[in-house]
């Protein structure tokens, strides 16, 4: 099975940016693009937290660590956003409703002094829908089975 690695933009159009036999260096990539977009500018630390451009959509466990049997796989043909289950080693669809009552699911924006960082609302809670309104405008990366 093959991966692609997508993006979707503030205007919703989407790019393959990559291909991959395998979703672990695609996953990389994603994490690596949403970084570069988020944290490798000049901003101070502060101005960084309140203006970031891109995230990955990821699955988290009641601890805050990505579980990573989950990848977000973007937009179903039905217009519903959808996450792989791949926990038995073949990418299976699940909407991300299933996915939310089974693990938090988060936006990665990056690696900010030395820890991952999640998007957050004003108010310091994590964004956890992913039609927030903080997260309009935004790029997001997604893994899809081909």
């Amino acid at each position: 099975m093959k991966f692609q690695l997508w993006s979707t933009d503030e205007y919703g159009q989407t790019s393959i940016l990559q291909n991959a036999d395998d979703y672990e260096s695609l996953l990389e990539r994603a994490k690596s693009l949403a970084n570069s977009a988020n944290v490798d500018n000049v901003l101070t630390a502060e101005e960084k937290l309140r203006n970031w451009e891109a995230a990955l959509p990821t699955a988290c466990d009641e601890y805050g660590d990505p579980i990573e049997t989950y990848l977000f796989a973007g937009r179903s043909t039905t217009g519903a956003y959808v996450f792989y289950d791949i926990s038995d080693g073949t990418p299976n669809l699940v909407n991300i409703s299933e996915v939310s009552s089974q693990a938090e699911v988060r936006f990665y924006l990056g690696n900010l002094d030395g820890e991952d960082w999640y998007a957050k609302d004003e108010y310091g809670k994590f964004i956890n829908n992913i039609k927030a309104d903080e997260l309009k405008d935004k790029t997001l990366y997604a893994i899809k089975a081909i």
